[in-house]
């Protein structure tokens, strides 16, 4: 059993397990917006999955701040 977190994600990693995450997501129906990658390079593995999620990747950056409301 599972909760779709948002229809649109962004997901910030350091590691490969975010871009299984973003796959998952996809399928379950959210839209994935980015994923923000503090690593300067990806496996050619992770990086089909993030084709297949359909995912912008943002290498060697990382999230610094946000800002929303509760919606």
């Amino acid at each position: 059993y599972g909760v779709l977190p948002g229809n649109r994600i962004a997901l910030f990693t350091n590691n490969d397990s975010a871009y299984r995450s973003a796959l998952a997501l996809k399928k379950a129906g959210a839209a994935i917006v980015a994923i923000v990658d503090v690593r300067p390079e990806l496996s050619s593995e992770m990086r089909e999955l993030a084709d297949e999620a359909e995912a912008k990747i943002l290498f060697g950056h990382a999230v610094v701040a946000t800002e929303g409301g509760r919606a």
